[in-house]
């Protein structure tokens, strides 16, 4: 019989990269959430419209608010800063998708105006080694459309 453990992700922050740090969101990242999350250009290619101010604040209490993942069905999701200027340059999710199947998904968005340096596959390359060796995961799913060129042009 497979023993159960529990399964948890509580990552300490910040996260580091080699030039990044992963963080949790607040208010005062809300303009530079609001520089790419209103764009239209950046909503055609992930699950969402453009938002307003009151929406990241909304967001930012409610589902972005999370330091944690307890469960399946939860997401966290992290401020991509880099680390020698402090700017907030986008976001990487991870969502708990199935405890039984030990998967999750990937999830990231960074502003245009930071586009090409590489920070999106360091910060998801962080935020997989977060769900494969702190939270168990053995399957990951990243997905992107495949009119996306900065999401699936090789690297």
């Amino acid at each position: 019989m497979r023993e159960e453990r529990q399964l948890q992700l509580r990552p300490i922050y910040p996260v580091r990269t080699p030039r990044l740090l992963l963080r949790p969101l607040g208010l005062d990242d809300v303009d530079a959430l609001l520089a790419y999350r209103s764009r239209p250009d950046v909503c055609r290619y992930v699950p969402f419209n453009p938002l307003s101010r009151e929406a990241v604040i909304d967001r930012l209490a409610g589902p972005w608010a999370a330091t944690a993942l307890t469960d399946e069905g939860q997401s966290l999701t992290l401020g991509i800063e880099v680390a020698e200027t402090g700017k907030l340059v986008g976001e990487v999710m991870v969502f708990w998708r199935s405890r039984e199947h030990c998967s999750g998904e990937l999830g990231y968005a960074v502003n245009p105006d930071f586009a090409g340096r590489g920070y999106a596959t360091e910060a998801a390359r962080a935020a997989l080694g977060l769900g494969f060796d702190e939270l168990g995961l053995n399957a990951d799913c990243t997905g992107s459309p495949p009119v996306s060129t900065n999401a699936t042009r090789p690297r």
